[in-house]
């Protein structure tokens, strides 16, 4: 008896894509308290967990503004101390709860979020009402934060990759408070309990918050649990938002960090795009989807498979609640750095100007509408795609909707995106690298500015 162990061939091309499966978004309704505190309640029983999530949108802050990372100062603070309980208090409650508490602040916003085990879900509620409403800002705590994010921030400014983003999104923004991506050492240093009570004060207010709970809970309930818990939350005269304009990008620009001994260059490459809530968003996305936005898109498939020249080379939008932007970045060998560039601008030119095949096109929606509800797994990950809605004001249908937006996106379609939105005209090029080495690289894409790696960059 013989055994023939000949596999069979592998097939030369992959299999079609298939069709997208049958997906709603999980139902949830919205009721609002008498102070104006919207409330977000989603039934979910896959798990006997909650997720409740505080949002405040703040909109664009004139503090944010004059103290880059006061957002997210006082977003770490919250988890720092309140009126009934200290910081290693509140630590002992999560962990008796089982729970995760995560917090974070950006220009446009504050949350915090904990999930918990479904029998603590008023008790993780009530925690969350005490560090949003009753938070006391211990300077001692205070101080040990300050020191730890400046340790960390002089860490970020050894890494090549960091610097460059600082000054790519310097150059896309300038004053706009969009530009830094971080705290800087100054606003570290000059950010006071006094101010971060007064930003507390001048934005957290029940009309600009929503409280998002998804999980084994019932409407009722956390109707209930709330009112108790944030009913008295009163009405303020919040602080006006910012109105920052985006300035405008005539021409290229090109910055070089000088990174004296390196062995690779960190290309950053950008334009203003759009906001999350444009109506354009999802034929943008599909577009970038196919120019970079994974391992099979053209910039990947050109510098990494084709040229060998990096380990990956994407692009990604990063859309915000004013202004967005698209950015193309990779990390190339000094050697081909020219190379690179032009492969980038050869793909923002192809993208622009051909329409995209029809099986090129099938894949990236394939990508997309297929990993989106794998985005959902986690009760967690639902409240965060809620928590979008609500921050960009978009329609409580969005989610339902978004596989079929994608699904209507045509070569023609995702065209007019790219003419629309790559703009190799009017980008900023930012290479972190040998300046000796860059600038005559460099010159032919427009005037050329060179920062020192080891000063001050714009922002800090």
């Amino acid at each position: 008896m013989t055994n023939d162990r000949r596999a069979t061939p592998l097939p030369a091309e992959p299999p079609p894509p298939g069709s997208p499966g049958e997906f709603h978004f999980p139902a949830f309704t919205e009721n609002r308290l008498g102070n104006g505190l919207r409330v977000v309640v989603c039934e979910d029983r896959r798990v006997p967990r909650v997720c409740g999530t505080m949002l405040v949108t703040t909109g664009l802050m004139p503090e944010e503004q004059r103290l880059p990372g006061l957002s997210a100062v006082l977003a770490a603070m919250l988890k720092e101390g309140t009126a009934t309980r200290t910081a290693d208090e509140i630590a002992e409650a999560v962990d008796f709860m089982g729970a995760e508490l995560e917090t974070s602040g950006n220009q446009d916003m504050v949350q915090a979020s904990i999930s918990m085990l479904d029998e603590y879900f008023a008790d993780g509620l009530g925690l969350l009402a005490d560090l949003v409403l009753e938070l006391t800002l211990p300077d001692d705590e205070l101080e040990r934060l300050r020191r730890r994010e400046l340790a960390a921030l002089a860490a970020k400014h050894a890494q090549p990759g960091y610097l460059g983003r600082k000054a790519c999104y310097h150059a896309l923004y300038g004053e706009h408070p969009y530009a830094a991506v971080d705290a800087t050492e100054d606003s570290l240093t000059a950010i006071s309990r006094d101010q971060l009570v007064a930003f507390h004060h001048g934005h957290f207010e029940p009309s600009r918050a929503c409280l998002v709970v998804v999980g084994s809970v019932t409407r009722r309930e956390t109707l209930r649990v709330a009112e108790t818990l944030f009913g008295a939350w009163s009405a303020a005269k919040p602080t006006e938002p910012l109105a920052a304009e985006v300035p405008p990008i005539t021409g290229r620009r090109v910055v070089i960090v000088d990174f004296p001994n390196a062995v690779q260059s960190n290309i950053f490459v950008a334009n203003h795009a759009l906001p999350y809530g444009h109506p354009d968003y999802v034929g943008f996305k599909v577009m970038n989807q196919i120019l970079g936005g994974s391992y099979a898109s053209r910039l990947f498939m050109n510098l990494r498979e084709a040229k060998g020249y990096t380990y990956g080379a994407y692009s990604r939008p990063d859309a915000r609640v004013e202004a967005g932007s698209l950015v193309a970045s990779a990390a190339v060998r000094n050697e081909v750095t020219e190379g690179a560039l032009k492969e980038f601008f050869g793909e923002f030119d192809r993208i622009r100007e051909d329409l995209v095949g029809a099986d090129e096109l099938a894949n990236a929606k394939a990508f997309l509408t297929g990993v989106f509800p794998i985005s959902l797994e986690r009760i967690e990950e639902v409240a965060g795609h809620i928590v979008s809605l609500k921050l960009h004001g978009l329609p409580d249908t969005y989610w339902d909707t978004y596989r079929e937006a994608i699904a209507a996106v045509t070569p023609g379609k995702a065209q007019a995106m790219a003419q629309r939105y790559v703009r190799p005209e009017s980008m900023v090029i930012v290479v972190v690298g040998r300046a000796d080495h860059l600038r005559p690289i460099l010159e032919p894409y427009g005037p050329v500015t060179v920062l020192d790696k080891n000063v001050q960059l714009p922002g800090d």
